[in-house]
């Protein structure tokens, strides 16, 4: 499993994924679990369509599914296979180990399946702390957990208001003393540029 980044408060998928299966399969009982639950937990668990599913109880930090290809319709493969997808929400700011337990992975002669554990980890960036604009009557707010406040106004929206605010407050101390929050072209200074990179963030360009 490779390693997952993600915002506090926003959710991603985690695949387990098998690197052949050359005598199909035919189930398996797994429990996947992050080591850290202050940090994420697992929202959803999907799993291969066409066959007897059990998932534990979510949300929760540990999750143990079940599978058996009652169809047959995982044969024989020699390329890599996702057993599962797990959904992960962020809790708080942080770094977590995962772990992945194997009760039962057979194929369809019903023997075990060797399986080599590949585990990465999950971050969790904290949520962004914006500062409210001289022009404006709330806080600032970063809408996509990118570590910039391109939500000037706070309205919960990006659109053009953000960057009339922008340009008429860039050089107050609320931004000046904030570099990293309203640096969108990533040159660790506020200019000009900056103004240009916002308008093509709210137009989408």
């Amino acid at each position: 499993m490779p390693d997952l980044s993600l915002a506090a408060g926003a959710e991603a998928t985690l695949g387990i994924t098998i690197s052949q299966l050359p005598r199909g399969l035919s189930g398996f009982e797994v429990t996947f679990s992050v080591l850290s639950a202050a940090l994420a937990e697992i929202t959803d668990v999907e799993l291969p369509s066409g066959g007897l599913t059990q998932i534990g109880a979510l949300p929760a930090a540990s999750v143990t599914m079940r599978f058996a290809d009652v169809n047959n319709s995982i044969g024989p493969r020699l390329t890599a296979s996702t057993l599962a997808a797990v959904i992960v929400r962020g809790k708080d700011g942080g770094s977590s180990g995962v772990s992945l337990s194997v009760k039962a992975l057979d194929d369809d002669q019903g023997q075990p399946i060797a399986m080599q554990l590949q585990l990465g980890g999950i971050t969790v960036r904290g949520q962004t702390v914006c500062p409210q604009l001289p022009g404006q009557t709330v806080a600032a707010r970063d809408l996509d957990a990118d570590g910039r406040c391109e939500d000037i106004n706070g309205n919960g929206r990006k659109d053009f208001a953000d960057v009339v605010g922008y340009f008429n407050d860039m050089g107050s101390p609320a931004v000046v003393n904030s570099v990293s929050l309203f640096d969108f072209n990533g040159n660790r200074r506020i200019d000009f540029d900056d103004v240009a990179r916002l308008f093509n963030i709210v137009t989408g360009r």
